[in-house]
């Protein structure tokens, strides 16, 4: 990577003000690699705690959906503008970093452009239309998602997630790595229905 290029990625990381959403890349721990079924996953923590972003006012324009008959669901959002350069920022610098920890992440050195072809974004954006957001959803067990009201009281999971105006908090929980492909692993922990933007209650 040129100095110039170096430079400005540490500055734009040592920056952080209140207009940065996502802690930068360069600030994250990988933990020890957890395997399975062919994929690698490497838990993300920044500063020691769990990496979670706050999102309001997404559009949930589907059902969650998922390829078997599992518990976790794969979720669609229409993210705000205000989102859009942040995980267009996130992603830019996530390749920079992984980069540098390419000998640690993926056994070998590999360089931005190779890893750009690797990567598997979790969001897109198509013309003029919102970037779109796929998360994951539990629907069963301990890390099951909660569902609240506009009013921050606990609410059953509906019926359909199709048509939701909703707040929701996202987790940043991993990184996967495949011998093809890698991600970031993005979790849905809680979903809060509103009719407009209400206080976050989490």
């Amino acid at each position: 990577m040129g100095l110039l290029k170096q430079a400005l990625q540490d500055q734009l990381c040592a920056d952080q003000s209140m207009d940065t959403l996502i802690p930068c890349p360069k600030l994250w721990a990988f933990g020890p690699a957890q395997a399975g079924e062919g994929v690698k996953t490497f838990p993300i923590t920044c500063a020691g705690n769990e990496l979670v972003l706050h999102l309001q006012g997404c559009y949930s324009p589907f059902d969650t959906s998922s390829l078997t008959e599992s518990a976790r669901k794969s979720l669609t959002l229409k993210l705000p503008v205000i989102w859009e350069q942040q995980f267009a920022a996130l992603e830019s610098q996530l390749l920079t970093e992984t980069a540098q920890l390419s000998p640690q992440l993926f056994g070998t050195k590999y360089s931005e452009d190779d890893l750009r072809t690797r990567y598997k974004s979790i969001t897109k954006k198509t013309g003029d239309y919102p970037m779109q957001l796929r998360a994951k959803v539990n629907t069963d067990g301990f890390y099951s998602c909660r569902y609240w009201d506009k009013d921050r009281q606990r609410l059953e999971p509906p019926d359909t997630h199709a048509g939701l105006n909703c707040t929701v908090a996202i987790r940043l929980r991993g990184l996967w790595v495949s011998p093809e492909n890698f991600g970031i692993v993005a979790d849905c922990t809680d979903l809060q229905l509103i009719d407009e933007v209400a206080a976050c209650p989490f």
